[in-house]
């Protein structure tokens, strides 16, 4: 089941410092950001903040992703699989906005997600900063 998505920002930014280590963008390159909302039957259920290097990814703003998986797209359209993905996960508790766009209340518990997408020869190009409602979550990856 693929989760609807709703995008509520996508655009090209300086990376905030911890995006540009990871990524290990130079201090000239951008980043395309992507932030959106994953919802299923209407129930919002995860809030997403995605960064993705702009020179590899140009042009992925340009294409609608409110209803498709995203590793399929820079494979197919970028020639840049996901390989592994490095994942982190750790219980928070909602901020104001976090809490507005999945419909809980400030301070409500959360499960925050970082991840770290390589493709090829180790190379990070995802970077993915997600929060999941602490009612209604359960996590499976299954990650190719």
């Amino acid at each position: 089941v693929v989760p609807i998505s709703k995008v509520l920002f996508v655009g090209a930014n300086q990376p905030p410092a911890r995006v540009r280590e990871v990524l290990r963008l130079s201090k000239r390159e951008r980043v395309l950001q992507i932030k959106r909302l994953r919802a299923f039957n209407d129930l919002p259920l995860m809030y997403e903040d995605l960064y993705l290097s702009e020179t590899i990814f140009a042009g992925l703003d340009r294409i609608d992703i409110s209803r498709k998986l995203l590793y399929p797209i820079y494979d197919s359209r970028f020639n840049t699989p996901i390989i592994w993905a490095d994942e982190f996960l750790e219980p928070r508790l909602a901020t104001p906005e976090v809490a507005g766009h999945l419909c809980i209340t400030p301070g409500d518990p959360v499960i925050f997600l970082e991840r770290i997408a390589y493709s090829f020869e180790d190379k990070p190009v995802e970077f993915r900063a997600s929060f999941g409602r602490g009612d209604r979550f359960r996590y499976h990856i299954e990650l190719r």
